[in-house]
């Protein structure tokens, strides 16, 4: 089981997982199809071009929000985040206006650890219009070898993270340092927040467990703002599973995959 915001990487490139493509060419059909996936979802199980492991589990960045609650104020979904910044003050505003102190314009996860850097390398994409986490642009692997890059927290990197972090601690719930998807879940399950991102399956969750009327009544989607660097913030990952590259019955273990991550199996 790894997850494509390092285990594939780190695995794949590292050489404990076996590389897929061939697998792919000898045995076409049977139970998967990579047509049947989104191909952002396939490749981003790919390091240098290689395939080591097969979605089984994906989600991409969005807004969803309360319509009620943006009726209300006269707002619409942002589609920039000059917008976001707009549409989040304005909440605020409406919201301590009629002193209501218990909803908050948004809902985000900033607990340490895996969670929020789906989340915080969403929104430095966004700003610096490219991955920004390492010196002189470099992304992959062997990028970063042969420039021997080092990380960096400054320069481009800077913005989106600074935005992140100022969205939290000005139009978030108290806590929010400490929350994971469970409590942005949760808080908007309660009708606690008016917009949940960016990772939009968690309010996809909320109803699914809420009792509150107006979150399943009012509960919109929309796509996730562009930043200044003109991409939209993300928030993209893929659970997936690979065969180990020590493993003595790889052609079976491969059938047993491909039946797990099979269309047929997944519906």
């Amino acid at each position: 089981l790894v997850g494509t915001d390092g285990g594939v990487q780190t695995y794949g490139y590292g050489g404990f997982l076996e590389p897929l493509d061939k697998y792919l060419e000898l045995y076409p059909g049977g139970y998967f199809d990579p047509q049947d996936v989104y191909p952002q979802f396939l490749d981003a199980n790919r390091v240098e071009g290689v395939l080591y492991a097969l979605p089984y589990y994906s989600f991409g960045a969005g807004i969803m929000y309360r319509k009620d609650i943006f009726d209300k104020y006269g707002l619409t979904s942002p589609k920039t985040t000059d917008e976001l910044y707009q549409v989040l003050e304005a909440l605020k505003s409406g919201l301590r206006g009629e002193g209501i102190t218990d909803v908050y314009p948004v809902t985000m996860r900033g607990a340490p650890g895996e969670e929020p850097t789906l989340d915080v390398a969403g929104f430095v994409y966004a700003w610096a219009g490219y991955p920004a986490w390492f010196e002189g642009g470099a992304m992959t692997p062997d990028q970063i070898k042969e420039k021997k890059a080092m990380p960096i927290f400054t320069g481009d990197f800077a913005p989106g993270f600074g935005a992140f972090v100022e969205i939290s601690q000005k139009y978030g719930p108290p806590g929010i340092s400490t929350h994971t998807w469970v409590d942005m879940m949760n808080i908007y399950a309660m009708g606690k927040a008016a917009i949940l991102m960016p990772s939009a399956i968690n309010a996809y969750a909320a109803l699914g467990v809420t009792e509150d009327e107006q979150v399943k009544k009012y509960t919109r989607f929309s796509k996730s703002p562009t930043g200044s660097g003109g991409k939209q913030i993300q928030s993209f990952w893929t659970f997936s599973l690979g065969i180990n590259k020590d493993s003595r019955h790889k052609k079976e273990a491969w059938k047993v995959l491909t039946f797990l991550m099979g269309k047929e199996s997944m519906q």
